[in-house]
């Protein structure tokens, strides 16, 4: 019996440190390549402290907020999908807002919850103006969740809103495969590919956090090889090629084409249901001389500093994405360029994408010149 106990106790040993050093390992690499850390050997997930940024897979959507009626918000309340403003008003005036992280309004990690909907909401009142907002923002969507959202949300509301806006720009990217699919993301391509579900919302508790960091990474290079390269893999594209036979093109769906033809469609659909659309081209760092600190010892000067070390090809990216989504804009009335407003002076920005609260107080007052809403 003592040794059999030995044998395995050896085993265990063996097993444990093996593991230990491949997590180690894993930890020194993203340290390397400059990665945040992600935890080492055992990390509580936040997103379960935190009920507002919990995400669910949503079929069309990719992903909506799993908040299970447990997220409060400052200045609103928590309906379903919406985050609502104003709601003692009994007005049917709606103004429905759209956008990414720098718009969801559950994301009360970013700005302390104070959004820039909210301090337009704020705007409102003082202006009295008898507006609810409605703020359908969801963390990384882009143009075209938010067309998606309004196809399918708007019928839902008791009233047609007055006004829908639009704040987006700096998560327009899409890559590979995906192209040609300006309407999927990766994970859905996955799941129609591969043929499974995709669970989107993480585990409670997370075991190797660097290790499974690393593994996913790989697996996903792996992924898009399949899904972008692989001339075998043709099963997500075969039933359409008829279609692209018959010269079904738009301009081959590259970042800045998508984001036109959405915003597009947006604002034919409200003008077809009697609401106006404007879309607003986010201000974020690293985009133009004018958004980038020129005080580098403040704190968006340390933001600006750190992001650069880490990956200076994002602000090259983001930089060109810019110029074209700018020369779009400026041929459409309806489109209101801000991206050089709320400039990285000092301390108006949480990270180098999100402005902090006195940020977003600057950005609410600049949407709410911009529009000129009245009462009716």
């Amino acid at each position: 019996f003592k040794s059999i106990f030995k044998l395995i106790s050896i085993n265990l040993f063996t097993f444990f440190t093996l593991i230990f050093c491949i997590e180690l390992f894993s930890l020194s690499l993203r340290k390397v390549k400059n990665k945040d850390f992600v935890g080492f050997l055992y990390q509580k997930n936040n997103l379960f402290t935190d009920n507002c940024q919990r995400m669910q897979t949503h079929p069309l959507l990719n992903h909506v907020h799993d908040h299970q009626n447990k997220c409060s918000v400052k200045g609103g309340i928590v309906d379903g999908k919406w985050v609502i403003y104003n709601n003692k008003n009994s007005s049917d005036n709606i103004i429905l807002i759209l956008g990414g992280s720098t718009t969801d309004g559950l994301y009360n990690h970013i700005s302390n919850g104070f959004t820039w909907p909210l301090k337009f909401s704020e705007i409102l009142n003082n202006e009295n103006l008898n507006y609810q907002i409605w703020n359908g923002g969801v963390g990384s969507y882009q143009s075209k969740q938010e067309l998606i959202k309004v196809l399918i949300e708007i019928p839902k509301l008791r009233s047609i809103p007055k006004y829908i806006i639009s704040l987006n720009g700096i998560n327009e990217e899409q890559v590979g495969k995906s192209l040609n699919y300006p309407f999927l993301s990766l994970n859905q391509l996955r799941m129609i590919s591969e043929k499974k579900y995709i669970n989107q919302n993480p585990n409670k508790i997370n075991i190797l956090p660097s290790t499974k960091s690393l593994v996913r990474s790989l697996l996903d290079n792996s992924r898009r090889q399949i899904l972008y390269s692989d001339p075998k893999n043709k099963e997500i594209e075969n039933w359409e090629k008829s279609i692209y036979s018959r010269n079904y093109k738009i301009k081959k769906n590259n970042d800045v084409a998508n984001w036109e033809y959405n915003v597009k469609v947006m604002n034919a659909i409200a003008k077809a249901i009697g609401s106006k659309y404007y879309v607003f081209l986010q201000p974020t760092m690293g985009i133009s001389p004018e958004q980038i600190p020129k005080d580098l010892d403040s704190n968006d000067g340390k933001l600006y500093l750190k992001a650069k070390k880490n990956n200076s090809r994002y602000f090259n990216k983001i930089k060109q994405r810019y110029k074209g989504l700018r020369d779009i804009c400026s041929t459409l009335d309806y489109c209101i360029d801000i991206s050089n407003e709320v400039q990285p002076t000092g301390n108006v920005y949480n990270d180098i994408r999100h402005h902090n609260s006195k940020g977003n107080q600057i950005l609410a007052n600049i949407i709410f010149e911009s529009l000129k809403i009245k009462d009716k």
